[in-house]
């Protein structure tokens, strides 16, 4: 669990880092974090097809023995996850599939709005 945080806050520093430097691409904590979720997911779905030689992850035997025994087919389920995060890793990376910025409140969606909006004087209705 550890590991995979560290997957994660790592290339984030790293890439904000970038971005500080100058690198255009991680200018902003949130498109660095986007970077750093699609390293992460591409670390975490190439588990899915080591071998057993290798140490430093699990290997594609040590997630297939965390299948549940009412799951069919756990190999197979092993390597269809491994592939769906590869996929996943795609969409925080293109900057065309994250979202622009985030929502903006629209009037009457925060409670006691219009009570701030008028400088504390109750509205007049």
């Amino acid at each position: 669990m550890f590991g995979t945080l560290m997957l994660l806050l790592g290339p984030w520093l790293v890439f904000r880092l970038l971005g500080m430097l100058g690198v255009a691409r991680f200018a902003t904590w949130r498109t660095s974090g986007a970077h750093a979720l699609a390293a992460m997911l591409l670390c975490t779905g190439t588990a899915h097809f080591l071998p057993d030689s290798v140490t430093v992850m699990p290997s594609h035997a040590d997630l297939t023995a965390m299948v549940p025994p009412f799951a069919p087919l756990p190999h197979l389920m092993v390597y269809a996850t491994g592939v769906l995060e590869l996929l996943g890793a795609l969409g925080p990376a293109r900057t065309a599939t994250r979202c622009r910025r985030p929502r903006r409140a629209v009037r009457g969606d925060v409670p006691g709005e219009r009570l701030r909006r008028d400088r504390g004087r109750p509205a007049q209705r």
